[in-house]
């Protein structure tokens, strides 16, 4: 048709259009490394480069979106790249022009962290339906989601739906959410009159998180248990053998010098454990 258009060497049927459409915009707010590609059906999709991000603080903007991308030739860079098994991620912006459809698993994590940098909760908690898996993530995968733990402190009332959101797809494998889910939920519950419409959980999914959170608290205690015996077992073998020598000693231990006995054994006893015996 004459017209100029400059293509994509990997994608041969895609190319840079001359003029976005203004309905597709809006998609490619919180994505600055974006790059929009069109074919000559006006079937638009958006390529994005796969590296690493980083939202930092601003003291004077406490509510910032900016991104900082932080590519090969750093250090974490280099890193990320190396667990990266694809340079870039295409997805495709659906016939409604509103929403981008995430082909994998990957594409969908990388998504969903540029939206939760964004503050654009509603698209976060529409697409967590997609991160949904019982497998153990892949190393790209991984530092994908890893990036999460960065944005745990956000504390918008949406952002606490979201997360336990995010707790909810993934409680059937075998990753961690980078936050405590009970105070997660304890959050949600005492802001949930702030928190909108479409963030919120179910009923059913309110019960499984309070389900979660009562396994964490026995889980949490069962090991309370256990660490305290084997402290309290180490406690009593190393206050025995300290105190050997002076049960030895006839003047310190004669029960009619109690208190010098007692000054003794709290001597040996902040010595060996840092700690004292009140009298």
């Amino acid at each position: 048709d004459g017209v100029t258009r400059l293509y994509s060497l990997d994608h041969a049927n895609l190319f840079v259009p001359l003029q976005a459409p203004e309905q597709a915009t809006h998609l490619l707010r919180g994505i600055p490394h974006s790059l929009l590609l069109s074919n000559r059906n006006g079937e638009l999709h958006v390529l994005v480069p796969n590296v690493m991000i980083i939202r930092p603080r601003v003291l004077a903007a406490p509510f910032s979106t900016e991104l900082v991308l932080i590519r090969q030739g750093h250090s974490a860079g280099d890193t990320w790249a190396r667990a990266a098994k694809t340079p870039y991620f295409l997805y495709e912006i659906h016939v409604s022009r509103s929403f981008m459809v995430a082909p994998t698993l990957p594409s969908a994590l990388y998504l969903l962290v540029l939206r939760l940098f964004y503050r654009d909760y509603h698209d976060v908690f529409h697409l967590v339906t997609s991160i949904g898996t019982d497998a153990r993530l892949n190393d790209e995968e991984k530092q994908i989601f890893e990036r999460l733990a960065s944005v745990a402190d956000d504390a918008h009332p949406d952002a606490h739906a979201c997360r336990l959101k995010i707790s909810l797809a993934i409680a059937d494998s075998p990753m961690q959410p980078p936050w405590d889910e009970r105070e997660e939920y304890s959050k949600y519950v005492s802001k949930v009159s702030h928190v909108s419409a479409r963030c919120r959980v179910t009923q059913h999914e309110e019960h499984a998180l309070a389900d979660t959170c009562d396994e964490l608290n026995k889980q949490e205690r069962i090991v309370e248990r256990v660490v305290r015996r084997q402290f309290e077992r180490s406690v009593v073998i190393r206050v025995i053998r300290s105190i050997e020598g002076t049960i030895a000693n006839p003047d310190a231990h004669d029960r009619r010098n109690e208190r010098e006995f007692l000054r003794l054994v709290n001597d040996m006893v902040w010595g060996e454990l840092e700690a004292s015996i009140d009298a």
